[in-house]
């Protein structure tokens, strides 16, 4: 049992990495490697590099040495909620909630109360923290990225276009 390789990954990648080739491979075929942890770190290190092939395991037949993949979202936990009879009104996460909406994921306003309770507490690390879906906990921003915070935020609301027209005569710059 592994508990919080993500942190290891993100802050100690050595041990991550002699966790893998010394501990992990210690384990016969027939024994159960679990590893269970928030994720860290973007889309780098070795936690990542175990979760991405556990999730391209998923849906076929697994050998003794494959890992599976598990995800237990926020949303599906019944006690994160926060009951009141007033409707929840505006928020600034709407955006976010309809994005999960489109994805299929209907929310109701006790788990929306609950999740801007935790956002005033977290900030952008809630998406590291209580993820809503398997790609939005890969992509928890990295500790110490320029401006990461604002264009994490401008992007959950909906301010970052995906395409633009360009000037082919103004001079471009990209930093």
């Amino acid at each position: 049992h592994v508990s919080e390789y993500g942190y290891i990954a993100n802050n100690f990648p050595l041990r991550a990495k002699e966790i893998k080739t010394g501990a992990m491979e210690a384990v016969a075929k027939n024994n159960v490697v679990v590893i269970e942890s928030t994720h860290e770190g973007g889309k780098t290190g070795e936690n990542y590099r175990i979760i991405k092939n556990a999730m391209e395991n998923q849906g076929r037949e697994l050998e003794p040495l494959d890992f599976r993949f598990f995800f237990f979202s926020w949303h599906r936990q019944r006690e994160y909620r926060i009951e009141k009879s007033e409707p929840l009104g505006r928020t600034e996460l709407d955006g976010y909630f309809k994005e999960l909406a489109n994805m299929g994921i209907e929310l109701d306003d006790a788990q929306k109360r609950w999740y801007l309770a935790k956002y005033k507490v977290l900030g952008d690390s809630i998406k590291q923290e209580y993820p809503s879906t398997p790609d939005e906990a890969l992509s928890s921003q990295i500790e110490g990225a320029i401006y990461g915070n604002i264009i994490s935020r401008i992007r959950s609301q909906g301010q970052v276009a995906a395409s633009f027209e360009t000037d082919p005569y103004a001079p471009l710059y990209v930093s």
